[in-house]
């Protein structure tokens, strides 16, 4: 470990403060990022019919994190289906119905899909799609909140806060080991407010052929 980098043991109060200004500063940041994600209502979605004049073609970014999404394809336009949406799309149904010359309706805002059917059948389940993003949504609004707070909790504190420990020393207050165990708790939290560990993620999850 270089000389130059200090332990946090060894930091001043008014050091750790600094530090606790800085991530508080950080996780709101991310929280604002994260409350301002806003996804288009229902009445902002335009409804059209479209005949495919090409196939439909399942992409997969290259990379460490593979990305998937679907592009269809009317005239000169390329409407895609993506993120949490591409979760719920029926693609055994899909794959097997959809081709060039296939006549649909999509339902999209800024040419993203975020419904689409054939005939009288549901390519995509629109209502557990938006249940999804809410809940992921308020899972990391939990955990970033709890981050927040944890941070601007020790600022009201102008001196280091101290106790007695068993042995009736004084000792400073290890808002580290605080900090872990109340983001666990919030961790729980979040997850029991979920029902389910996929909806934490927010990435797709069918392959490409």
């Amino acid at each position: 470990m270089s000389q130059n980098k200090k332990l946090w043991k060894d930091f001043t109060w008014p050091e750790k403060r600094k530090k606790f200004l800085l991530f508080a500063l950080i996780f709101l940041l991310f929280y604002i990022l994260v409350f301002s994600a806003r996804e288009p209502k229902p009445k902002e979605l335009k409804t059209f019919d479209i005949t495919l004049n090409k196939e439909p073609e399942f992409k997969i970014s290259k990379g460490k994190n593979s990305r998937y999404w679907l592009e269809i394809y009317c005239n000169n336009e390329i409407y895609e289906l993506n993120g949490i949406d591409y979760k719920y799309l029926n693609d055994k149904f899909f794959k097997k119905i959809i081709h060039k010359d296939s006549a649909i309706s999509i339902s999209v805002f800024n040419n993203k899909i975020y419904k689409m059917k054939y005939k009288n059948h549901n390519l995509l389940n629109y209502d557990l799609a938006e249940i999804h993003k809410t809940k992921n949504l308020v899972f990391f609004q939990i955990i970033i909140l709890s981050g927040f707070l944890l941070n601007v909790f020790p600022l009201f504190f102008r001196k280091a806060p101290t106790y007695t420990n068993y042995y009736s020393e004084i000792v400073e207050f290890d808002f580290i080991k605080f900090f872990a165990i109340f983001w666990i708790i919030s961790i729980i939290v979040a997850v029991i407010y979920l029902g389910d560990f996929k909806y934490i993620s927010s990435a797709e999850f069918i392959k490409a052929n």
